[in-house]
């Protein structure tokens, strides 16, 4: 009896431990699996984190130069201005100008006139 026992012990556990190797070898090959997909998962994430890196960099270089270009409009307008301002202030001053001189002219002719009748009286 003891002998059919024994073979029977001696079978099932050879079957146990035949069960647990391949289960061992399962979990090695998809230990081995989980490691290749985290290796390249860190892979993905560092060449996002890279591209995210030159892509900050990009937008804050195209950041300044566009508040250099708004800093460079704002004083062009600035200067526009300041330009019209003066040219307004010239065309007041030369049409005042040339009115005095109308008047002027105008005075002369009537004391010319005034003088011609006078002669002529």
């Amino acid at each position: 009896m003891y002998g059919g026992q024994t073979s029977k012990s001696n079978e099932a556990s050879q079957t146990f431990k035949q069960e647990t190797e391949q289960h061992l070898v399962k979990l090695n090959e998809d230990r081995s699996e989980l490691a290749r997909n985290l290796q390249e998962a860190q892979n993905k994430l560092k060449t996002l984190e890279e591209g995210a890196a030159i892509l900050g960099q990009a937008t804050a270089h195209q950041s300044e130069e566009v508040s250099n270009r708004i800093t460079a409009l704002e004083a062009e307008l600035a200067s526009m201005t300041e330009k019209f301002k003066l040219d307004e202030d010239s065309e007041a001053k030369a049409r005042e100008e040339a009115l005095d001189q109308v008047k002027n002219a105008k005075e002369a002719q009537e004391k010319y006139e005034r003088e011609l009748m006078q002669h002529a009286v």
